[in-house]
């Protein structure tokens, strides 16, 4: 008669392939089945490019990708087993929420630096007028916002002050809003020095909203120079040391990440921009993350909640 275990391996070994691994499996008294956690030990190749160069295999552990269930008659139950093209999907949701994990704690780390680089952004315009106002008249009257604005400017200038209300950078009034806590504060810390008032609230934003940024008001604008930064500490942050590359590596991780091509020239100049704000750092033709930095973020995601746990998998 079949095992249990027996009956799992066959079935794993002929429906998964070689990266989807199988525990071994338990059994629900409750429900009468026996059910195998389905993960995945995925290999990530991380290169550096200064010699002696030295190229390391770091696992990505994939906790749960999904189950594979069992009768009492060693039978599988198929609408309780997770299919391989569902564990595939897992695992391509696994990479993209890392991704994306990872550029948040690039940005919550170098929020200061990345307001710096990112200053001459059109991005930052409608944000640039509200905070000139704060600056000179300490308010901001719903009368000035709207005049001569089209609806959809006039909603989009709502959205911004709705952003900057929930980090109190300005408190709402009945005809338009004035200084927030946050602003007092910061007013107070750069007496007469506008730009470093305005740099602190661009890191602000970066630092508390990023998220909302990138998944809410689509701003695209942001993306080359945060993914390049990013592609810069993603093996940094899961080997803990810096990891100096050449420009093509990078180039090379950046079309793998993000699965869009970015121009040899284009990449240089975000490089040298990041350089130019300590982001990153650059020894002749390698690039590698500020120490100090990378420290932070390593602090930062070791007190993050596990991806695998905040995957939605199902059967």
């Amino acid at each position: 008669m079949t095992s249990p275990e027996q009956a799992i391996e066959q079935y794993a070994s002929s429906h998964y392939g070689h990266l989807i691994l199988v525990d071994n499996p338990l059994y629900d008294e409750q429900e009468g089945l026996y059910v195998s956690n389905l993960r995945s030990d995925y290999p990530l190749i991380i290169k550096d490019d200064k010699p002696p160069k030295k190229k390391s295999i770091h696992v990505l552990e994939i906790e749960n990708l999904g189950f594979i269930t069992l009768d009492k008659n060693c039978k599988i139950v198929m609408d309780r087993t997770t299919s391989r093209e569902e564990c595939i999907r897992n695992i391509d949701s696994f990479f993209e929420m890392w991704k994306k994990r990872a550029e948040e704690i690039v940005v919550a780390a170098s929020s200061d630096n990345l307001g710096r680089s990112l200053r001459f952004n059109h991005f930052f315009d409608p944000i640039d007028e509200i905070l000139d106002s704060l600056w000179e008249y300490r308010c901001v009257k719903d009368v000035e916002m709207d005049f001569n604005r089209s609806p959809a400017r006039r909603k989009k200038t709502r959205l911004y002050l709705g952003l900057l209300e929930g980090l109190q950078i300005v408190r709402k009034e009945e005809d338009g809003h004035s200084e927030g806590n946050l602003t007092i504060t910061l007013r107070k810390k750069y007496h007469g020095n506008e730009t470093g008032f305005r740099d602190a609230v661009i890191s602000t934003i970066l630092r508390e909203r990023y998220p909302t940024l990138r998944d809410v008001f689509k701003l695209t604008i942001l993306e080359p120079t945060i993914h390049v930064d990013n592609c810069v500490y993603l093996p940094e942050m899961e080997v803990e040391e810096q990891v100096h590359r050449k420009v093509e590596s990078i180039q090379h991780d950046y079309v793998h990440y993000y699965h869009r091509p970015i121009n040899t020239h284009a990449l240089k100049r975000y490089l040298r921009q990041l350089v130019s704000v300590n982001a990153i750092e650059q020894e002749g033709e390698h690039y590698f993350g500020n120490k100090e930095l990378l420290d932070e973020m390593v602090k930062i995601k070791k007190t993050c909640v596990p991806i695998s746990k905040e995957l939605q998998v199902r059967a």
